[in-house]
């Protein structure tokens, strides 16, 4: 229960990833309140285990990270603050790690066991270079206010990230072998352009989206609008930016935002994981203390969940 920074502890844990390849399974986890993340190799489990990966400042001895690291220098290559979201291209071999109180999303390449290649950031998406951290004063189509999660589609090479202060969801294509920092979004959900904020209870627009899941075979993008209590569906295969979303989980129509703890209600949905072997759409129901188990075969709007933790 040592709430600390070494390398078989956690601070305030948040976003996950896995990744696997040969006898190698990876957990990378966001641990926010080291400001830093780590892999784990889960192939097989003992309780209490070291990282075998750590991304982040640290010490000469690399066994404590630097908190006070500004994003400015070399130390932007590898400072976080409160990184949130991750994301694993397995196609391409890249991790995207969403530095949410440095308004951009890192990437690092990975080798073919999907570790780290090394621990400094191979580029950055929301800023113009790995030297900055400016917090932007209003949207544009190449920066972030809060990173809250990430997710990827990695046949088609695209990236997702919520962008919560600017109540939006931006889309990237990272399909390219190399990719340059500063790159602008190809997409939008939530706004009708890469400018606006606008924020509403409506078919189209969120009022504070956090997490978020995608389904490759049906091509949906899952987003838990934690504002409005619900989660929203959106057909992704190709995207219109500001378009209606297919479906909403928590109400039984676009215009509602009511509380709850019953089986069609949320409070303040935030993280979704998808199953896609069964389609099942796991949220946390934060406020009601809960994961919410929905079959999402189908799109029904209001539909019961099947099953609680």
């Amino acid at each position: 229960t040592y709430n600390g920074a070494r390398g078989g502890s956690l601070n305030s844990p948040g976003g996950l990833a896995v990744a696997s390849a040969g006898a190698t399974t990876l957990l990378y986890v966001a641990d926010r309140g080291a400001n830093r993340v780590v892999a784990h190799n889960i192939a097989a489990i003992t309780n209490g285990q070291d990282a075998g990966t750590v991304l982040g400042p640290f010490d000469g001895g690399a066994t404590e990270p630097l908190f006070d690291v500004e994003c400015a220098g070399d130390m932007g290559a590898i400072g976080m603050q409160n990184p949130s979201g991750i994301a694993i291209d397995t196609v391409r071999r890249r991790l995207f790690v969403g530095d949410d109180l440095n308004y951009r999303v890192l990437v690092f390449d990975l080798d073919t066991s999907f570790k780290p290649v090394n621990n400094v950031a191979d580029a950055v998406i929301g800023q113009v270079n790995l030297r900055q951290c400016i917090s932007p004063q209003s949207p544009t189509g190449a920066s972030f206010g809060f990173v809250r999660d990430l997710a990827i589609d990695s046949d088609a090479g695209r990236l997702f990230v919520s962008d919560s202060s600017f109540r939006r969801v931006l889309v990237f294509d990272v399909s390219a072998p190399t990719l340059a920092s500063g790159m602008a979004a190809t997409g939008v959900l939530g706004q009708v352009d890469f400018t606006s904020s606008v924020q509403a209870t409506s078919q189209a627009r969120f009022n504070g989206p956090q997490g978020l899941a995608y389904d490759s075979a049906q091509n949906r993008l899952f987003v838990s609008d934690t504002g409005s209590n619900r989660v929203l569906t959106f057909k992704v295969a190709s995207i219109t930016n500001g378009q209606d979303a297919g479906a909403v989980i928590g109400q039984s129509d676009f215009v509602s935002s009511f509380t709850g703890s019953g089986a069609t209600r949320l409070f303040r949905p935030e993280g979704l994981a998808f199953d896609p072997a069964a389609n099942r759409l796991f949220v946390v129901d934060r406020e009601n203390n809960r994961v919410m188990v929905f079959n999402v075969a189908t799109d029904v709007n209001g539909a019961d969940a099947g099953a609680v933790f």
